[in-house]
């Protein structure tokens, strides 16, 4: 399945939301288990039920939560010598593979990004190159 061009623009306005799961807000993982199957037919796993309800209170607690669910999801997939529209990538944030994008072609990505700071409802979603020095050195691996 080939996506439309364009598919992704409107969800450049979509929010960050921990555990959210489709445009009104997601996490970097409910970007992936929304967009895979809607854009690309593709499966993606859904670990939402796996969180606890509230986000952990530190980062540290985070991160190892998320390096725990999205390992458990990424070890079935296959891995790929290199990116291609609709794979995911899998980002080593803090020493850990903690977080995940959708590779859209010509060396672009597109993620829920949380950064530091951001406000509860603020768009978050964005797209980035690959190559960029802050993602470049963080790549894990693509999978399919």
């Amino acid at each position: 399945m080939k996506p439309e061009p364009g598919w992704h623009r409107p969800y450049l306005a979509t929010p960050w939301l921990w555990r959210g799961r489709d445009p009104r807000g997601w996490d970097c993982w409910g970007l992936i288990a929304w967009c895979r199957p809607q854009h690309f037919g593709r499966p993606a796993p859904d670990h939402a039920d796996l969180y606890s309800g509230a986000m952990p209170a530190s980062q540290t607690e985070r991160f190892d939560l998320q390096a725990r669910l999205i390992g458990a999801h990424v070890g079935s997939w296959s891995r790929l010598d290199r990116p291609r529209p609709g794979a995911v990538v899998l980002f080593n944030v803090a020493g850990r593979p903690v977080h995940v994008g959708l590779c859209l072609g010509r060396g672009l990505f597109l993620h829920a990004h949380h950064p530091a700071g951001a406000r509860p409802g603020v768009p978050a979603t964005i797209i980035e190159n690959l190559s960029a020095h802050v993602w470049a050195r963080r790549v894990e691996g693509f999978y399919d």
